[in-house]
Formats: structure tokens, sequence, C-alpha cells
């Protein structure tokens, strides 16, 4: 008893299926990399975690150096105004300084402060600080 549990295509499918590429290019999602990093109270240093963001976003713009990143610093609301864009610009030119040795061309990066303009969280706890004291990654194209 020979059962026949598949039959072959009809020519005008097989026509069809010849016409549609097998080989569609695949396009890679663009890897997530952290958008901050953040900093201790009135410091600049690159922190373990910061350094290891840095180190993925150096990777990608070394890999597409057509890419740009823009570096916002920012700082919580503590101390005035001016003291605050201070530290902001401190802050990304620290991110920027710590790209550069990781081999990434300063024509890839702009450097900006917005001190306490816009804080990444509102309040006056030391969470909201620890929030808002960073440096935004953003990219420009």
């Amino acid at each position: 008893m020979d059962r026949k549990v598949w039959r072959a295509a009809e020519p005008e499918v097989a026509q069809v299926t010849k016409t549609i590429p097998t080989t569609a290019p695949i396009k890679k999602p663009l890897p997530k990399l952290p958008n901050s990093i953040y900093f201790d109270y009135d410091k600049t240093d690159i922190t373990k975690p910061a350094d290891k963001a840095l180190t993925s976003h150096a990777k990608y713009l070394i890999k597409h150096p057509e890419k740009k990143l823009k570096l916002e610093g920012h700082a919580d609301e503590r101390g005035n105004k001016q003291y605050n864009v201070e530290l902001g610009k401190k802050r990304a030119i620290a991110a920027a300084k710590t790209l550069l040795t990781k081999g990434v061309d300063a024509q890839q990066m702009m450097i900006t402060s917005l001190g306490e303009a816009q804080p990444a969280k509102e309040g006056s706890s030391e969470v909201a600080y620890a929030s808002n004291r960073r440096v935004e990654l953003k990219p420009v194209n």
C-alpha cells in the first residue's frame, strides 16, 4: 500500500518561487549601547561601569567612522547654575578623553553641557541627584 502524502508543486507555483531571491541581505540591528554614564557627587572621574559603557561606544564608533556622538554633560541641582554648567562640561570632556584613548576619532564627538537644566529625575533626593549626575551619549546621525 503506497500512499502519496505530498505532491509536486503546480508549474505556475514553481515559476513564482524561482523569482523570489533566496539570499536577501540580512540587516543586523544596531547594538543596544548604554545612553548614559553616571558620576559621583561633585566628581568627573570615569567609574568602572562608565568605562565599560564607553568601551562599547568606542568599539562601535571605530567600526563606523561615519557615525558621530554628542556628549551632553549634566549635573544635579546642588551648586549654582554657572558651576553646574562647568561641571557638566568637565564630565563630558572626561568621557570624550576616555573615548579618545580607546581610539575614537575626535571628529566623531561633539561636547555640550546643560548643567542642571534637564534633569533625568525631578526632586531633591539622593536617588534624583544620582540620576542627574551624568553624561548622555546621543547619536548625531
